[in-house]
């Protein structure tokens, strides 16, 4: 029985090493992330994408020539909502949705009033 103590002794002392031997391991790469909470890119992600956007805007200067159609035409093209957002970047509610929660919360807060639960709307 000493000499398998005295082997684990001495298997655990070679195998010891100072802690800072693991510095080449990395933790999880933690993004830059901007005042909106959006991921920031990297300088040459950045730098690529000022580059297509060039070649795009070069591309378009003068060799197509786009068409416009009467109003009449267009209104009925392009049936898209775009939703409006608050600074955060979140989308507000419409008036008809802002009214709904209203009025449930209304109803809930005099439900609970009425059952004294003592719960309130959030």
């Amino acid at each position: 029985m000493k000499y398998f103590v005295v082997l684990s002794v001495v298997l655990a002392v070679a195998s010891a090493t100072h802690p800072y031997a693991y510095g080449h391991l990395y933790g999880q790469h933690i993004p830059l992330i901007d005042h909106s909470g959006v991921p920031v890119d990297t300088p040459d992600v950045q730098a690529a994408k000022a580059l297509h956007f060039s070649a795009h805007a070069v591309a378009r200067s003068g060799i197509f020539h786009e068409h416009s159609h009467p109003l009449s035409y267009a209104a009925g093209l392009y049936h898209h909502h775009y939703p409006v957002v608050d600074g955060a970047g979140r989308p507000i509610d419409t008036p008809e949705v802002a009214h709904a929660k209203a009025a449930h919360f209304a109803a809930y807060n005099e439900a609970a009033a009425r059952n004294s639960l003592g719960h309130v709307a959030p």
